[in-house]
């Protein structure tokens, strides 16, 4: 018998609301490869975590950077610098990432916060990806409205 082959076997059970209507048997189970490792990471990011940032409605934050870092050895192709879920446009970034980034290089992007009235805090992302290999590197950005009586200090 081959090695991928289970001599155990498997039944079904199709239940319904009135009760059992089958018991099949399905034959032998092959086992499955094994997965492979994921992949080695291919970009850093400084820092590495999130960015707080807090304004006031109608003012605009003091802007903060975040340092992406080519640590593959190989140049990458990489999709332009992007805030996640930015639709109320309330974090505005400028960037040095252009299309590729070659080995130990690196590219800013800086980030600040104005927020709208009422609201108190915001969560996104700033992402750098690499085209072709679904690899991002992502850093949270929360941002604070400190005049919301719901406010309340990030975590």
């Amino acid at each position: 018998m081959p090695a991928d082959v289970n001599t155990s076997r498997t039944i079904a059970l199709l239940v319904s609301a009135t009760g059992l209507l089958c018991a099949c048997g399905l034959g032998p189970v092959r086992n499955a490869p094994p997965a492979p490792p994921p992949p080695a990471p291919v970009l850093s990011a400084n820092p590495g975590d999130r960015l707080y940032f807090t304004a006031a409605p109608g003012t605009t934050s003091p802007s903060q950077t975040v340092t992406f870092t080519n640590i593959s050895g190989q140049t990458l192709d990489v999709s332009p610098a992007v805030i996640r879920f930015n639709d109320d446009n309330l974090f505005a970034m400028e960037t040095t990432c252009g299309d590729s980034l070659a080995p130990s290089a690196s590219c800013v992007v800086t980030v600040s916060f104005h927020p709208v009235a009422r609201l108190y805090t915001w969560r996104q992302s700033v992402s750098l990806c690499v085209r072709g290999s679904g690899q991002c590197r992502s850093v949270g950005l929360v941002g604070t409205n400190p005049s919301s009586p719901t406010a309340k200090p990030p975590q």
